[in-house]
């Protein structure tokens, strides 16, 4: 396609569509992109997983916790303590936390944990709005799977300090991952 994949010290992460349901227990898959800010390459994901939680429910009527999400798109920047390839991401343990609540619209708050990466921000905040419909929270263990299907950023470049309309401007966070290497 003309360009490489390099490795690279800066990500993006953003969320889009989601399925969740919650009550008594928990499944959750969200289907994500991961921008490798360095080199400016779009990545596919998805994070898929159950765990515990709990959600709404209507007097006579079953309402799962959360059905079907749409969220703004919104990218959290984070670096990475040794250089990476978009692939070291792929097949990554997780945990995520998630409360939610909404009908139409709705918000979210949203931390993301990567174990065996070693990130900055820990964890990472996936917050904003959504169009949803219920209320939920959760605590979910899942996997992040990475797809080969890359896609240059043709646009402006998405950056931390960079345009709000590109993308830009996410929220410094101090927290910071012990957690070493890679998950392969």
């Amino acid at each position: 396609m003309g360009f490489s994949f390099g490795k690279s010290t800066n990500w993006a992460i953003s969320t889009g569509v989601s399925l969740n349901y919650a009550y008594g227990g928990a499944f959750a898959a969200y289907y994500l992109t991961l921008l490798d800010v360095t080199n400016q390459i779009f990545f596919p994901a998805l994070l898929a997983g159950a765990g515990f939680g709990g959600g709404g429910k209507k007097k006579g009527d079953f309402i799962p916790g959360k059905g079907p999400s749409l969220s703004v798109p919104s990218y959290t920047f984070f670096t990475v303590g040794d250089p990476m390839y978009a692939s070291d991401f792929d097949n990554c343990v997780c945990a995520l936390g998630d409360a939610s609540a909404g009908v139409i619209v709705g918000a979210s708050g949203t931390l993301l944990w990567i174990y065996g990466v070693s990130h900055s921000p820990s964890p990472i905040n996936l917050s904003g709005f959504n169009l949803s419909w219920g209320t939920s929270a959760m605590g979910l263990i899942m996997n992040l799977y990475v797809w080969d299907k890359p896609q240059q950023n043709l646009g402006c470049a998405i950056t931390p300090s960079g345009d709000p309309l590109c993308g830009g401007s996410s929220p410094p966070d101090p927290g910071q991952s012990t957690d070493p290497g890679v998950c392969q």
